[in-house]
């Protein structure tokens, strides 16, 4: 493990659309209508650079939504419509760097869900062969293990280095 390791914890929020009807909607409706969200900042000073990546990871991973730095850097992470794809209640998430960007592999995450944060399977859960579900792209790719209701459990999310830049003119 690198010795710059970090862990953060998510954020629940609840995104219906409208801030103050947000705040005022009871849990089981937050869960039916899937507007959790678990939310990651890690450098606010690159939230807003125009050359940030947003990944997508396609089906059926979409709802975990990481954005780059231009470097590749993990700058910010949503897993959207969490009561949908990892389970029913206020998800308690914590986001863990296993290793930088600098590593030739690239940089790597370890994502857990506090399975005391979830009071319920999810609506949908994701497709799993054997309790595993794994997508890529060329910016990036994520495992996900779930348990035998469908519960996400965990997920690992590894991002290649940035492509070197030809030093031609």
């Amino acid at each position: 493990m690198d010795s710059d390791a970090l862990i953060l914890t998510g954020r629940y929020v609840v995104d219906a659309g409208d801030p103050h009807y947000s705040a005022s909607i009871p849990q089981q409706e937050v869960d039916d209508e899937g507007f959790g969200q678990v939310r990651f900042a890690l450098d606010a000073s690159d939230s807003e650079t125009l050359d940030n990546i947003t990944v997508d990871f396609g089906d059926p991973l979409f709802w975990i939504e990481p954005e780059l730095s231009g470097d590749h850097r993990l700058i910010r992470l949503t897993l959207l419509n969490t009561s949908w794809h990892i389970g029913r209640g206020k998800i308690v998430a914590r986001l863990h760097k296993i290793s930088s960007p600098d590593n030739p592999e690239g940089e790597k995450w370890q994502l857990s869900i506090d399975p005391n944060s979830i009071s319920g399977p999810p609506i949908y859960g994701v497709d799993t062969r054997h309790n595993r579900a794994r997508a890529h792209n060329g910016l990036g790719e994520v495992e996900v293990t779930c348990g035998e209701d469908g519960r996400v459990l965990d997920a690992e999310i590894t991002f290649p280095p940035a492509p070197e830049a030809s030093g031609d003119p």
